[in-house]
């Protein structure tokens, strides 16, 4: 048995608080953040997607970003579950407000 073979090289790591290949994305969201309360009124985005393409890793980063800035930011997830209920992910985001 070589237990040379078996040595660690390294190990690959990413920085939490970075989104790779999503700035288009972050820049809409962001840009539509921005905007609220410039023409006078409130915004609601929807954020739409598969599962598992990171949409609530871009909502939690913009959420971030805003802090601190004019915006009350909220955000609930839409549960498979609950399709009887048709706004159970705005009712998710409100509780959580």
């Amino acid at each position: 048995l070589n237990v040379d073979a078996h040595k660690t090289l390294g190990s690959l790591q990413f920085p939490r608080c970075k989104l790779y290949g999503r700035d288009d994305h972050l820049s809409t969201l962001m840009n539509a953040c921005l905007e609220i309360g410039t023409s006078g009124g409130s915004k609601m985005i929807l954020v739409s997607g598969y599962s598992g393409v990171g949409k609530s890793a871009i909502v939690e980063y913009v959420k971030e970003k805003m802090k601190g800035k004019r915006v009350h930011f909220i955000s609930g997830k839409f549960d498979q579950l609950q399709q009887a209920r048709p706004l159970s992910a705005m009712n998710a985001a409100f509780i959580e407000y």
